[in-house]
Order: C-alpha cells, then sequence, then structure tokens
C-alpha cells in the first residue's frame, strides 16, 4: 500500500523527467513540419502570384499552404520514423566479441 507521502514523490519525478527536454521524434517531427510549412507557404504563393493574383491575397493563400503542408509533412515524418523505430528494434543483436582467454596479457615465464 502506498504511503500519503509518496504521491510528491512521483510528481518530482515527472517534473524530472519534463524538465529533460522533449524527446528525438518530437524534434525531428518539429523540424519535418517546420520545412514543410516554408515550402507550403513558398509553393502556394508562387502558384497564386503565376496566376495573376494580387500581392496581399497570394500571402494569404501562402499561409493557408503553410498550415496544410505542414500537417502532411508532420504526419509523414511520423511515419516514417515509426518505420525506422519499428526496423531498429527488429534488427538483430551484433555478436558480442570473444572474451580473451585466461590469463591473456601477462609475460610468459613471468
Amino acid at each position: 500500500m502506498a504511503k500519503p507521502g509518496d504521491k510528491g514523490r512521483d510528481r518530482g519525478a515527472a517534473a524530472k523527467d519534463a524538465a529533460a527536454g522533449p524527446s528525438a521524434v518530437a524534434v525531428w517531427a518539429g523540424r519535418a513540419r517546420a520545412i514543410g510549412a516554408l515550402i507550403g507557404f513558398a509553393v502556394a504563393f508562387w502558384v497564386s502570384r503565376r496566376a495573376g493574383i494580387g500581392t496581399t491575397d497570394a500571402a494569404l493563400r501562402g499561409l493557408l499552404g503553410a498550415v496544410a503542408f505542414s500537417l502532411v509533412t508532420w504526419f509523414a515524418a511520423l511515419l516514417v520514423i515509426g518505420g525506422l523505430v519499428r526496423t531498429a528494434a527488429m534488427r538483430p543483436a551484433p555478436p558480442e566479441a570473444p572474451a580473451p582467454p585466461a590469463g591473456a596479457g601477462t609475460p610468459v615465464g613471468g
């Protein structure tokens, strides 16, 4: 049975884990989302300007393109990262090097 004072220790451990920073998956997914947003804005803005739309409207369409493409790239990044994690988890462990024989490294006759 848990003691009444144990709850404070659990919160402290959770706070330490949260203070450690974001996980590697979150970092890579965030990078992919940012790159997707930049590409989405650039493509939507460029296509809108080529179609003869004014700069203000093209910029608004660029923002919509950035939001849409960032969501697409975020989801794609999660799929790719998940596949890489599954592949790494299924990879067999490398064989261990054999241990040196007993007495290796000692001088002969010494």
